[in-house]
């Protein structure tokens, strides 16, 4: 999915582009192309980073095919970890930092548009990730 441009918040199109997986399930209704739907493609990509999950398996059961709707209310649960891919490193700050990525891409993925940032971005040190409105 392109970003849109600068200056608009907006915009529609006559077919659906991007990854499947990845799209906001507010664009493929509305056809309208938002900057929050970046935002939430994005999201996406990172909860397969975390999880080492791909955003849809077709062969999981129902309840655990859509990584998004799989993930988030999972996010704010203690047993939260056990879902991060094996093969990240489990030291105290790779942990926190994914536990704060984690809550964003909850965040980021809200159902509700009007509730999702504008983006996503990190501080200049790296050290903590945020989003904007």
């Amino acid at each position: 999915m392109k970003l849109v441009l600068e200056g608009v918040d907006s915009f529609e199109t006559l077919r659906v582009v991007g990854t499947f997986n990845c799209i906001d399930p507010d664009y493929v209704g509305s056809k309208r192309v938002t900057k929050k739907a970046d935002v939430y493609a994005f999201e996406v990509i990172l909860m397969e980073l975390i999880t080492g999950r791909k955003a849809n398996y077709e062969t999981l059961s129902v309840d655990e095919q859509n990584l998004v709707m799989w993930l988030r209310p999972k996010i704010k649960i203690s047993t939260f970890l056990n879902l991060v891919d094996g093969t990240i490193a489990t030291d105290k700050e790779t942990i926190k930092r994914i536990k704060k990525i984690a809550k964003l891409a909850e965040y980021c993925t809200s159902q509700e548009v009007e509730s999702r940032p504008l983006r996503a971005s990190r501080t200049k040190s790296g050290n903590e990730v945020t989003s904007e409105d």
